[in-house]
């Protein structure tokens, strides 16, 4: 069996891995030069910078045996601050729902674990997936012949490829939500060490998620600096979508700067990145939408949800549910 898997992400990396331990050939193909999809990390005039997810909490699934035991972990860290709640920037020290696991990182930045689960993988990058073809009871990806399709990229995208082969599955109900990330460095000592991340209910306040870089990991910012990543609510991400990047950085400065003062105005450095499909925010459920018996199957976070364990589990559900009955 040949299978082609579409999307470099966590779930395809886990699909193509888990095949290829089967003894089964499997062909990623990545619209981007690089692995990891949401799990993503930049770097700008030595400020490092995760941009998507924010570190891992496997909660002792699958992927916990993964990183601490089959990947490298010369540069995998435990994260020993904690996550702190804040209600309308006033920060109070969270429960312990929120920091009862443990959360890891990698000193270079979370795009390592993509990095480190995609060696030995044939992935095709720079290799963006339009269509799928029909070629008798084989696929068409790319030119090449394949016995199975697996697509991990987000729902709506998938939804397009289903549409081009006339295939029919029930994911009409998985949507996501969009959201503004954005990254700041600033010539000013980190403001605290008691934890590395703010985080707030979803909907009330615009700053969802304020994450310390330079707290989380050694080595994230210059000696002195602070490299900080603000994500904004589904809301504001909708509202401020379109504006310019000038408008949306100056209005994050503000929450920063009434959180820490006035030295907390004017970054050395920032970007915005815009997530279009951030995470899920309703499912649909792997086993309705996926059977034995299929060679087109339908992974990643929107028929699992959006955590990057939940992801990988997604990836090594596919590759067993094409496999499990050679």
């Amino acid at each position: 069996m040949k299978v082609a898997v579409i999307g470099a992400g966590i779930a395809g990396l886990a699909t193509a891995r888990e095949l290829g331990l089967r003894g089964v050939s499997a062909v990623v193909f990545e619209r981007d030069g690089f692995p990891g999809g949401r799990v993503a990390t930049e770097a700008i005039d030595g400020y490092v910078f995760d941009t998507g997810a924010h570190s891992v909490v496997p909660h002792g699934s699958e992927l916990t045996d993964v990183i601490l035991n089959e990947l490298d972990a010369a540069n995998l860290m435990r994260i020993e601050t904690p996550v702190f709640f804040h209600e309308h920037l006033r920060v109070t020290p969270a429960d312990s729902r929120r920091n009862g696991h443990p959360r890891y990182t990698y000193r270079p930045g979370l795009a390592e674990l993509p990095r480190l689960l995609a060696l030995d993988l044939d992935v095709r990058f720079d290799a963006s997936v339009t269509e799928v073809g029909r070629a008798d009871i084989q696929f068409l990806v790319h030119g090449e012949t394949f016995d199975a399709v697996v697509t991990t990229v987000p729902v709506p995208q998938a939804s397009v490829l289903l549409w081009g082969l006339a295939a029919h599955k029930a994911i009409a109900q998985s949507r996501y939500r969009s959201c503004l990330s954005v990254l700041l460095g600033f010539e000013v000592e980190p403001p605290t060490t008691r934890y590395h991340a703010l985080v707030t209910e979803e909907e009330s306040h615009p700053l969802q998620w304020l994450g310390l870089e330079t707290v989380k990991a050694p080595g994230r910012s210059p000696t002195g600096t602070t490299a900080l990543v603000a994500q904004l609510n589904p809301s504001f991400s909708r509202t401020a979508w379109d504006w310019d990047d000038a408008r949306i950085i100056a209005e994050v400065t503000g929450f920063v700067s009434t959180l820490y003062g006035s030295a907390w105005t004017l970054p050395t450095v920032s970007r915005v990145k815009r997530w279009k499909y951030s995470q899920p925010e309703a499912i649909v459920l792997f086993d309705s939408v996926n059977h034995r018996n299929e060679r087109l199957i339908v992974a990643g976070d929107g028929v699992a949800g959006g955590r990057i364990e939940y992801a990988f589990a997604s990836g090594l559900r596919a590759a067993r549910l094409l496999t499990d009955e050679l």
